[in-house]
């Protein structure tokens, strides 16, 4: 498995205009691994709309390989084991990490750590991303590229 580039992900204009939800995580994080259904459950919610999911793993291609026949995810999984894009571009404190980025680039969410069980995290997304998300929809200013 070859993980997609990030940097030209973020340049490709299928990107522009789009809301971006971003999901850091790693394999050994217990609540990086809870968050897998519920983060699989909103891909499907706004399949349709202007909403892109992306997973950045800070594992090996190898190991994500493995971890990705077991543990499917219904949106790309970038790996990043240098952590050039966690560390470097995200300046992340610690795992799990969700962060929205709406349709003009800017960071509109960033959530830190996680809960113990998937029940927690839907209620948590009820409640905190979902209305960002669909707040970042509403607005209509769009990148221009």
């Amino acid at each position: 498995m070859k993980s997609p580039d990030f940097i030209q992900l973020l340049k490709e204009s299928a990107l522009h205009g789009k809301v971006v939800v971003l999901n850091f995580w790693f394999i050994a994080c217990p609540p990086c691994r809870i968050k897998v259904t519920p983060l699989n459950e909103l891909v499907q919610q706004f399949t349709g709309k202007d909403v892109v999911f992306l997973s950045v793993a800070r594992e090996k291609d190898r190991d994500l390989k493995k971890h990705l026949v077991v543990t499917p995810f219904l949106f790309p999984v970038i790996a990043d084991p240098n952590l050039k894009i966690s560390r470097d571009i995200y300046h992340l404190f610690g795992y799990p990490t969700t962060v929205v980025i709406d349709r003009a680039g800017k960071i509109r969410y960033y959530s830190l750590g996680g809960k113990i069980n998937e029940d927690d995290v839907r209620k948590e997304f009820k409640q905190k991303l979902e209305p960002v998300i669909y707040n970042c929809l509403a607005k209509t200013s769009r990148i221009k590229g």
